[in-house]
């Protein structure tokens, strides 16, 4: 089964990123341009079941 990548998540993605490399939940949270902040903490509570994603398994180096 294919799945398609969706802006929503490489927004995520990139949220998480953010967390992952010790930046503030403000900084991801200006960056992901979310209404409101308290969509970035979500984020980060739900990354264990993000985890098997296949978006978050691709090499951005």
């Amino acid at each position: 089964m294919r799945r398609s990548v969706s802006p929503h998540d490489l927004r995520r993605t990139a949220i998480m990123r953010v967390l992952d490399h010790g930046l503030s939940y403000r900084q991801g949270w200006m960056m992901s341009g979310h209404a409101d902040p308290k969509t970035v903490m979500r984020y980060d509570h739900h990354r264990e079941n993000l985890d098997q994603n296949a978006v978050n398994l691709l090499n951005y180096d």
